[in-house]
């Protein structure tokens, strides 16, 4: 499947959501920023519909 990315305002729930996608057996890449936002990005891939499923409810817990 194809990468995804989730952006977070604050740098510790990018991490936070970071490490319960790893947790949970989601492949995960390093945290990012890009240009001038203040957003920062926990990038996921997910190996089959089910890690899919998966990420998306860990993901759905960590946004504000």
């Amino acid at each position: 499947m194809k990468w995804h990315d989730t952006a977070f305002k604050f740098r510790d729930i990018a991490e936070l959501c970071k490490k319960h996608l790893e947790e949970e057996g989601i492949k995960t890449g390093e945290i990012f920023r890009t240009g001038d936002n203040d957003y920062w990005y926990v990038p996921w891939q997910p190996r089959s519909e089910k890690e899919y499923h998966l990420a998306c409810a860990v993901v759905a817990e960590h946004i504000d």
